[in-house]
């Protein structure tokens, strides 16, 4: 008999803390979780938590129905006590083989919960457990031998094929989670040839299609990335509309296709730019944007004043002048964290704490020379998790300067602040166009370590161009602008530029 307890999921940083935990009920995979101080006893019991078949599966539908709803910052904040729980019941319940069916649905709902707090490399590991377990059980089901048991395998293996495709398309948004492309891509290329043979919805077609565009953008293929997404656009309209985040969607992947290195030859560059204008007139015609340079994914119309881009200082209300003096005052703490932070490391390595942003939209200017990356590091935990807010929403530990300026703005203006984060451009890096989330927030970059102008590898000092303007940072100044606006970053330097960036609520 196969061990499947031999194939454990490896987690990081889970134990449970000693004022929050989560627990299930070995009677019918109830799960609850705790706001106080857990006693011993109660941590103890939860040590073997053994469930049935039909408790395992009740545990997944509820991790379903928790994922698929709104939750408060506190209940997210108990994400990690409740893999730890959940990876407590698999590895209690899911040794023997009659379990695989029920199991490799929980190990790809861990897999979920485990890309919610941004920890990619054991969300691989579940999404890959998940995808084994569906091979047991199908593999299980062909081994019986009656007739009975054999209409009965007629019976499920649609279920398990269902299971299988959602396990592989799960494991491919992982691989890509983790930068391993060429893995995606491999997990795509296996579900491709199961859509050749399996009677599955003009909506799963769609999604996994879009997938494989996404992972084919991330991994530098944005052409064929484009065509995948048309091909599946063109087979999404016979059966429904277009929607506007399609439309939008599109016309992000003609830029990425148009403002790739090398660029289309000039007869492709000429349809592409005509079918990306009528894909945004129809945008404006049918939605709220009211701007061709402004398409964010949530457009709020009507906003006052009309701010432009770069918002000139003399328009702007109280809160932001003074938002822009806290950050004069922690300029040179900030710098030494900052630069602090840089020598820890970069990208994905050991001990690093600046980690590589999982937009697609960067990459190198020149393939020969080093660079084309994009690091950043949020202390109030927007970009990643896995650490422990302190009690002023701020991982303390990590970034002690920038907890202190952030406790300092939160004195004053609480209301307003949404996010603060360190944003490090690599040299020969090139932040391709693009459009922000949505045009009611405005952000602020204190500038602590600026290229020198005279380091250039190709156009150097970095700038920022917002819709036609564009302008340079500089150390100890701010830089104030509505990212919702098409925007690009340009580093040719031979040297990285950090800043500080504060994003706030328009008034």
């Amino acid at each position: 008999m196969l061990r499947l307890a031999s194939l454990l999921i490896i987690s990081y940083q889970l134990q449970p803390t000693s004022s929050n935990y989560c627990s299930v009920s070995a009677a019918d995979g109830e799960l609850t979780c705790h706001s106080g101080t857990a006693t011993t006893t109660s941590l103890e019991q939860q040590e073997r938590t053994t469930l049935s078949a039909s408790s395992v599966a009740s545990l997944s539908t509820k991790l379903y129905n928790i994922r698929d709803q709104k939750r408060s910052k506190d209940e997210m904040e108990h994400t990690l006590n409740l893999i730890h729980a959940v990876e407590r019941v698999y590895n209690d319940s899911c040794a023997p083989v009659r379990m695989a069916g029920v199991c490799a649905e929980l190990s790809l709902q861990l897999c979920a919960l485990h890309r919610e707090v941004h920890q990619y490399t054991p969300a691989v590991s579940a999404c890959r457990q998940g995808v084994k377990l569906v091979e047991v059980a199908s593999k299980r089901e062909r081994k019986q031998k009656n007739k009975k048991q054999k209409n009965k395998i007629q019976d499920t293996a649609g279920e398990f094929a269902s299971l299988r495709m959602r396990g592989q398309a799960a494991l491919a948004r992982a691989y890509g989670d983790a930068f391993q492309f060429d893995n995606a891509l491999n997990v795509m290329k296996q579900i491709h040839v199961s859509l050749g043979t399996n009677n599955i919805p003009n909506a799963a077609r769609w999604v996994l299609m879009d997938l494989h565009s996404e992972i084919l953008t991330c991994s530098g293929d944005v052409h064929m990335s484009l065509m995948m997404y048309e091909r599946a656009m063109s087979a999404r309209e016979s059966t429904q509309q277009r929607s506007l985040s399609t439309l939008r969607r599109h016309v992000e992947l003609l830029d990425g296709s148009l403002n790739s290195r090398p660029p289309p030859p000039l007869d492709v560059r000429k349809e592409m730019e005509r079918r990306r204008e009528a894909t945004i007139t129809v945008m404006l015609n049918v939605g709220h944007w009211e701007n061709k340079q402004q398409l964010p994914l949530h457009y709020v119309p009507g906003l006052l004043p009309k701010l432009g881009p770069f918002p000139l200082w003399s328009k702007m209300d109280q809160d932001i002048h003074w938002i822009k003096t806290i950050l004069f005052d922690h300029f040179v703490e900030l710098k030494n964290e900052i630069i602090h932070l840089m020598k820890l490391g970069t990208m994905e390595e050991i001990g690093s704490v600046l980690k590589r942003d999982r937009e697609c939209i960067h990459g190198k200017i020149s393939n020969s020379k080093p660079g084309g990356y994009w690091l950043r590091y949020s202390p109030t935990g927007y970009w990643h998790g896995g650490d422990a807010l302190g009690a002023s929403g701020c991982m303390t530990n990590q970034t002690p300067a920038a907890c202190k300026m952030y406790v300092a703005l939160n004195a004053g203006v609480q209301s307003r602040i949404l996010r603060v984060g360190y944003s490090v451009v690599g040299e020969n890096t090139w932040i391709r166009p693009h459009f922000g989330t949505t045009n009611n927030q405005l952000k602020l970059h204190l500038g602590l370590v600026i290229p020198d102008r005279n380091s250039g590898i190709f156009k150097c000092p970095a700038d920022l161009r917002v819709g036609n303007e564009v302008r340079e940072w500089e150390s100890g100044k701010v830089l104030l602008f509505d990212d919702s606006w098409e925007h690009e970053v340009y580093n040719g330097c031979g040297t990285r530029r950090a800043v500080l960036q504060v994003v706030v609520k328009r008034n």
